[in-house]
């Protein structure tokens, strides 16, 4: 555990808890197996104390004007996630397809360029070939949750790291802009 939060952003955005990666390597030697303790007892209960089930939506300007949200959890599952990305990182490189464009290592506008690339190369001799460009701004307000847990049960994705992901999914909010923050929702 101590690993995970030495290689975490030491000034990462703060949850509820309050935590920052920094200041929890302040902590003893001891305290990191006591957490390590912790963390198994939820794996085990397939819970979350329930101080942990709360996580603050932030919205962070871009460049671009608009927001974006970002979701600072608490440290207690920042932690947990980080410890348990090898199984899904090890289920993702099983699964993914030779059509898949969101996985690790790949960003948007490298996948735009290049797919407009093959739009350009298809053109030139003379194939016809056509993209879909979809607007993804809300695409987690449309996920079926239930769908999606089926499937990934029947892909067999690491089912701790399912269960313990949509408790938090699934918890209430805040809404966090600058200083001001909401009523939990």
């Amino acid at each position: 555990i101590s690993t995970v939060v030495y290689r975490m952003k030491k000034d990462r955005g703060k949850g509820t808890d309050g935590w920052t990666p920094g200041e929890m390597r302040h902590l003893p030697t001891g305290a990191f197996d006591s957490l390590a303790q912790i963390l198994e007892q939820c794996e085990r209960a397939i819970a979350w104390p329930s101080a942990a089930l709360c996580t603050i939506t932030a919205l962070i300007p871009k460049a671009t004007g608009g927001e974006r949200p970002i979701a600072l959890t608490n440290l207690l599952y920042a932690i947990w996630s980080q410890a348990r990305r090898c199984h899904g990182s090890a289920w993702e490189q099983e699964h993914v397809g030779f059509w898949d464009t969101a996985v690790k290592g790949s960003d948007a506008l490298r996948t735009s360029i290049r797919r407009r690339c093959m739009d350009e190369s298809a053109k030139v001799i003379g194939i016809c070939r056509a993209s879909v460009f979809w607007d993804m701004e809300k695409f987690y307000d449309t996920i079926n949750t239930k769908a999606l847990i089926s499937l990934a049960i029947s892909m067999q994705y690491p089912t701790i790291n399912l269960a313990l992901g949509m408790l938090l999914h699934w918890a209430p909010r805040l809404l966090r802009w600058g200083a001001h923050c909401s009523m939990i929702y």
